[in-house]
């Protein structure tokens, strides 16, 4: 879904997005960060992974030279879907980057 990019570049993805999932009722439930630390250290690592996702496949895709299959997935991005969200909410609405990565991050939750 999101191309081998996420996980090459934030390789302790996996294990943070899991604790992050265990704590969703943490999230859920509006436990102050002081009394719930790792629940929301996991957030912000996984938010920032995304991040880091995001920006380096921004840079890095180019139509015209990266490879893509015939439904216009790639290995940069994955899907398309995440590409053509990230053009639609950064480009042309003007979203803050950390807040489309904290979105995505609540759509690879889901």
């Amino acid at each position: 879904m999101c191309g081998p990019s996420l996980l090459s570049g934030n390789p302790g993805f996996p294990r943070t997005f899991g604790i992050f999932c265990d704590s969703l009722p943490t999230y859920m439930k509006r436990v102050p960060r002081l009394t719930a630390r790792r629940a929301y250290a996991a957030q912000d690592e996984c938010v920032e992974a995304v991040l880091n996702w995001q920006t380096w496949s921004a840079r890095t895709f180019n139509a015209g030279t990266t490879p893509m299959d015939e439904g216009g997935n790639d290995g940069i991005w994955g899907s398309t879907f995440f590409r053509e969200r990230y053009k639609t909410f950064i480009h042309d609405m003007g979203f803050d980057a950390r807040d489309m990565a904290a979105m995505e991050l609540g759509f690879l939750f889901g």
